[in-house]
């Protein structure tokens, strides 16, 4: 039975080579794309949870509005709001505020090296974040990498 499944695939494949590409093309194409979708869905449901507390950890986002009138969602909030939310809201535990705005960390032979001289440890530590430089840390964050102070 299988025999003549094989046969008959062939035979067409050999009259009608135009509509067997296009056909097989598009078997293909569709199989890609839905890869791609499941390979996307699984990233998003994953993300961030390696954490222990992945339950627990929420970004804030801001609205804002530009000159046009065009709202934008950003994760840039003001400094103080941190802190209020500590001393406001009973159910936040920790606050950090990470803003790496132009920061490339680059790698020279086997140095790396920090173009704007600060690192993502370098904004947590500054912030007063322990917990998130800890998360870096063991995430394989360089420790090593100088600011520009040295």
């Amino acid at each position: 039975m299988r025999r003549n499944y094989i046969k008959v695939a062939l035979r067409n494949l050999r009259r009608q080579p135009g509509d067997s590409f296009i056909s097989v093309f598009g078997l293909a194409v569709g199989m890609m794309c839905c890869l791609f979708l499941l390979l996307y869905v699984h990233d998003e449901l994953r993300y961030d949870r390696s954490y222990e507390k992945a339950d627990r950890v929420y970004r804030v986002v801001t609205d804002v509005m530009d000159a046009g009138g065009t709202v934008n969602a950003t994760a840039y909030f003001y400094p103080a709001l941190g802190p209020a939310m500590l001393q406001g809201m009973p159910t936040v535990e920790a606050v950090t505020r990470v803003t790496v705005i132009g920061s490339s960390l680059i790698r020279v032979g086997e140095k790396p090296f920090s173009i704007t001289g600060f690192t993502p440890i370098h904004h947590a530590a500054e912030a007063g974040s322990p917990e998130v430089a800890r998360v870096l840390i063991e995430a394989g964050a360089d420790v090593n990498v100088p600011s520009n102070a040295g």
